[in-house]
């Protein structure tokens, strides 16, 4: 095992949002353990006497494992990571493409926590899970001097913003046009979600 010392910046900085990440996970655990405990306790305290508990438990974890689940599921992998503006960087330190149409829906940020659900079927499934603290401000739409086939916001603070560019085609908005972004509040990426556009 290589000592820390050994370890770039960046490195350092990705295992220890792997730790966190594995913290949070556990916290979220242990806090649906405790609430699942104490509603049990609630229902002997009503009427434990009149039922055999252990066998009701039993018999819903059967009908459950049943509905919930099939031979293909425990197959499933499931990686977790963090969205750069187009892919997720897992904590398995692979890239993996984020479709545009989501990101759009659910306006991701950079560094926005995601979940990732591969099934056997080599189906993507994602799910935002922990949203970074966002900001939210006014741009206004414009064209990448460096390629002209990409739209990009700028922002009254004269930031520039790469913009989901399926999202500016499938409304044909139009340069000049007022739009509402956000952004990463801590100013990581470059990336922002549109949340709404003025037409000009």
């Amino acid at each position: 095992m290589s000592d820390s010392s050994s370890l770039t910046a960046e490195q350092f900085d990705h295992i220890k949002k792997i730790i966190q990440s594995a913290v949070l996970s556990i916290e979220s655990a242990e806090t649906e353990i405790h609430k699942a405990k104490s509603l049990l306790t609630n229902i002997q305290q009503l009427g434990g006497s009149l039922w055999d508990l252990s066998s009701i438990v039993d018999e819903i974890k059967k009908t459950q494992t049943k509905v919930t689940h099939t031979p293909d599921e425990e197959d499933w992998q499931v990686v977790y990571g963090e969205f750069d503006g187009y892919f997720m960087l897992g904590e398995d330190l692979k890239k993996y493409p984020v479709p545009l149409n989501y990101s759009s829906k659910s306006k991701l940020v950079p560094w926005d926590k995601l979940k990732l659900t591969v099934s056997t079927s080599w189906q993507l499934l994602y799910k935002l899970i922990e949203p970074c603290e966002r900001k939210h401000s006014r741009a206004v739409l414009s064209k990448d001097d460096t390629d002209t086939m990409k739209y990009i916001a700028i922002s009254a603070d004269w930031q520039n913003y790469q913009l989901n560019q399926a999202a500016v085609t499938f409304f044909k908005w139009h340069i000049g046009d007022e739009i509402y972004i956000i952004t990463n509040k801590a100013g990581k990426g470059n990336y922002a979600a549109i949340e709404a556009v003025i037409k000009g």
